[in-house]
């Protein structure tokens, strides 16, 4: 038998020893303070997650509005012909990725503030004494 081995099987008879004694912990039913964390804690993390959501929709909006612009920079282009169409379908093309781009970053920021609300949430479920890790584990959508 290793040392790993041999410190697994102490742990366990200590972890028996202390069960039996009564001196661990048993989880708490449902306080008054943790419920009331859950509720706050819960709405909290629907936030983030509408956050989040609401860039995803902002840059998608945004990949639309670009092609958008594109294919009106490309019909535009089409009914002006020669030189000039070329040149009004490059402009385009720069306003697209100009207008699109623009709006991209907004969702981009838009998500980076929900993920950073969901991480600052997990910091706070993860240190309150209220709560114990099954409802944790519960509040933050791990189980």
């Amino acid at each position: 038998m290793n040392d790993s081995d041999e410190h697994a099987r102490r742990f366990r008879e200590a972890a028996h020893d202390m069960a039996s004694k009564g001196s661990v912990n048993k989880p708490a039913s449902d306080t008054v303070e943790a419920r009331s964390l859950m509720v706050r804690y819960w709405d909290a993390y629907v936030v983030a997650k509408a956050t989040v959501g609401l860039g995803e929709i902002i840059k998608t909006t945004a990949i639309v509005l670009a092609v958008l612009v594109v294919l009106a920079s490309v019909l535009v282009a089409g009914k002006i012909g020669g030189g000039g169409g070329f040149v009004a379908f490059l402009l385009g093309i720069i306003a697209g990725l100009f207008v699109g781009g623009q709006f991209y970053l907004l969702g981009l920021i838009v998500m980076a503030q929900g993920q950073i609300l969901k991480a600052s949430l997990d910091g706070a479920v993860n240190s309150s004494p209220f709560l114990e890790n099954q409802q944790r584990a519960k509040i933050m959508s791990l189980k």
